[in-house]
């Protein structure tokens, strides 16, 4: 229970400050389809999988950033709950794998799922002032889908 609500706590806290405090200049990220080549046992090795996991909590927090203010914010709420459950999964990877408790768990996966989405945000931002698209071109749409592929892996596997 303690940890279902330190992730919300986490997801809310992040999206809030995706678009309102976001670093300008935030460091760049590969591409995840090169990340997967050069790291081939990513599905088997519990750390690249809590990378490949934080990257994809990143990616979908900042889709429901950007889908806030759409409709009814359904989408944006989905995006959000399957960034939450990423990090539930990672969470407990963290915890298996380090020997960490929650708090210190979820403190790394706060700061690296932040330091990741500043740079999606600033990647989205440069994507929309050359195309007037966020996400639907380069690399984010690219891991996107990725993401979409091995998000059902993981929670598969460790729900």
């Amino acid at each position: 229970m303690y940890i279902n609500n330190m992730v919300k706590i986490i997801k809310y806290a992040l999206l809030i400050y995706f678009f309102t405090f976001s670093q300008a200049q935030a460091d760049r990220l590969v591409p995840l389809k090169d990340w997967i080549f050069k790291n081939e046992n990513y599905l088997k090795d519990k750390v690249t999988q809590s990378y490949l996991i934080n990257r994809c909590s990143a990616a979908y927090l900042l889709v429901a950033g950007l889908t806030q203010t759409n409709s009814d914010g359904i989408l944006s709420k989905q995006f959000a709950d399957i960034s939450q459950d990423l990090m539930i999964v990672n969470a407990n990877i963290l915890m298996s794998l380090k020997g960490w408790g929650q708090k210190d768990a979820l403190q790394n996966i706060q700061d690296n799922v932040k330091r990741m989405g500043d740079a999606y945000y600033a990647d989205a931002k440069d994507n929309y002032a050359k195309t007037g698209e966020y996400t639907s071109v380069g690399y984010i749409r690219d891991d996107l889908i990725l993401c979409k592929k091995t998000t059902e892996i993981f929670l598969k596997q460790y729900k």
